[in-house]
């Protein structure tokens, strides 16, 4: 049987699509927020330039389709209340706003490393323990003129990324894992691929994505994140893309060229997402649980700060890491993954970890702070 040139391209740029365009991946980032035609310039005005570098910083947070969901609300030059824009929830797979919170946490760790770094103090306070509130987090900065900043740890916010491939099976060393989860050891657990758990983490991460791949309204939910091709980037500055996905050669040609929402409604894109997520759980060191004191707002936002802090530590030791927590998102894994007694705590993020030869440069670039600011 002759296969056309079309359907062998095809083929081989599914052969790279899979279980990582389901969640949490990381890439480019929304055109102009409608809102902003209505901020005021002398509410702009009263930025300084390290305040815009600050919330650029801060904006470089993972969140889950990269769907940057924060808000900062200009209440003065230096006090900001942080919330969430409903148009950038995910309520197909996160129909609770639990992994929204756990954006806003890393936003927040993010804001603190960089406000820190240009000579501003933080003082933060919940002020909604709705996750659904437009506003939750009320900031007040203080401090003197900076006298400068540390390049490196702005190049580490910079620079962190998701890794999906050429994940090396050599578990975490013991001396590594002690400086990933220093001060946050309590709520950070690593466990190696050949573990009792971590055999279990990879066979119910499959089948959650098998799950997660059958259900029409997280696949369609899916197909509106993901920006094919170059004009869809530029318009919209946020979401999946080919590039994040580390697709590569014709098959990213290909991709950019031909593909688009409908494709992802497929049977033969929802098969090899479920293969490609088998070949991802078989090659890895192990996985790291990051856990929570409890499911309220300000417990999530906490543990997406302890996430953030773990992923911005981890490139410097070579250690790829790659979210997939499929299994939180499907209500009957998570039955299995509260019933396993191997697994401890209260988990919110299940991460494949392992060692990289290399660790290329961030496909991420943010949108506009401009994008999500608003008056109050």
């Amino acid at each position: 049987m002759k296969i056309s040139r079309k359907d062998f391209l095809k083929t081989g740029a599914l052969s790279l699509l899979g279980a990582s365009s389901l969640m949490h991946l990381q890439c480019i980032t929304t055109q102009r927020n409608d809102s902003l035609r209505n901020m005021t310039d002398s509410a702009l005005s009263e930025l300084t330039d390290s305040h815009k570098k600050i919330l650029w910083h801060a904006s470089l947070a993972p969140s889950g389709h990269n769907s940057q969901p924060w808000t900062v609300h200009l209440a003065g030059r230096d006090r900001w209340i942080i919330g969430t824009d409903r148009t950038r929830w995910l309520p197909a797979v996160d129909p609770e706003n639990r992994e929204t919170m756990l954006s806003l946490g890393a936003f927040m760790e993010n804001l603190r490393i960089s406000a820190g770094l240009f000579g501003l103090r933080v003082k933060e306070k919940i002020i909604s323990s709705n996750p659904e509130s437009d506003k939750i987090i009320e900031v007040k900065l203080s401090g003197d003129s900076p006298s400068g900043t540390q390049e490196k740890i702005l190049s580490d916010l910079k620079k962190r990324r998701t890794l999906r491939k050429n994940h090396k099976l050599s578990a975490i060393s013991s001396e590594h894992l002690t400086s990933l989860f220093h001060e946050v050891e309590d709520l950070a657990h690593y466990y190696p691929l050949q573990s009792k758990t971590g055999q279990f983490l990879s066979r119910e991460t499959v089948n959650a994505n098998r799950i997660q791949t059958g259900r029409d309204d997280a696949m369609e939910e899916l197909s509106r994140w993901i920006r094919w091709n170059r004009f869809e980037i530029e318009k919209y500055r946020n979401g999946i893309t080919p590039a994040s996905m580390e697709i590569s050669g014709i098959s990213r040609w290909y991709v950019e060229t031909f593909y688009s929402g409908k494709d992802v409604m497929t049977e033969e894109f929802r098969n090899r997402t479920v293969a490609m997520a088998e070949e991802q759980v078989a090659r890895t060191g192990g996985w790291i649980v990051i856990n929570s004191a409890g499911n309220d707002v300000k417990s999530l936002i906490n543990c997406g700060g302890i996430f953030q802090k773990i992923f911005l530590r981890a490139r410097k030791f070579g250690i790829a890491l790659h979210p997939m927590t499929q299994i939180l998102e499907e209500a009957q894994s998570g039955k299995k993954l509260s019933g396993f007694s191997g697994l401890k705590g209260n988990p919110q993020f299940i991460l494949r970890a392992g060692y990289v030869e290399s660790y290329p440069e961030p496909e991420s670039p943010r949108m506009p702070f401009e994008s999500f600011l608003r008056t109050v």
